[in-house]
């Protein structure tokens, strides 16, 4: 089965908005954080889709423009913290907790996935990658990062994608979520 190369995909979606401000954890916070399992969490996101974006670029939410209101909700169970790097992604993923899931889905954005997701990799606060794919040498791919525990958001990327560096711009998703967390993460 094939899986998207994280690295790659972190690089490119995390240049696009970078002139955004980040409300991002300060390193005095990333010291606070607990190193007891990470609470379970659901994201409540906004998306639009990019109508300009640009791989590579920095760009502001103003100049990659927005289409349409999409309305997400992603469950992440509770997970440990990770004490060694995930595996890379060409080796065989780590076992998905199967209660990792999209519970609502209101622009249907995600009608080609089935319930699951075939790889997730949660270092919260830092980020969250998951990809499942949808046919053979496409897979779907969700970024969270952008994490402000203080006010409680994060930013969502979202798009489907060939190879590590092949994204299909026309279904390129990006928002901001609210996170509700059941214990406390930071």
């Amino acid at each position: 089965m094939y899986y998207t190369r994280f690295f790659s995909l972190t690089l490119i979606m995390g240049s696009l908005c970078s002139a955004v401000p980040a409300a991002a954890a300060t390193s005095a916070m990333v010291n606070q954080i607990s190193t007891a399992a990470i609470p379970a969490r659901t994201l409540q996101c906004v998306l639009g889709r990019g109508l300009n974006v640009k791989p590579g670029e920095s760009q502001t939410i103003e100049e990659i423009g927005l289409e349409g209101r999409f309305e997400m909700d992603l469950f992440l169970p509770e997970a440990p913290r990770r004490t060694a790097p995930p595996p890379d992604a060409i080796e065989a993923p780590e076992p998905v907790n199967p209660a990792t899931r999209v519970t609502r889905d209101s622009g249907n954005l995600l009608k080609d996935v089935p319930i699951g997701f075939d790889r997730v990799v949660d270092l919260w606060p830092e980020r969250v990658e998951m990809v499942r794919a949808i046919a053979p040498m496409k897979s779907h791919l969700i970024m969270i990062d952008q994490v402000d525990p203080t006010e409680r958001t994060a930013r969502i990327y979202m798009t489907t994608a060939s190879d590590a560096l092949t994204f299909d711009l026309n279904r390129f998703y990006l928002g901001n979520c609210q996170v509700i967390e059941s214990g406390t993460v930071f």
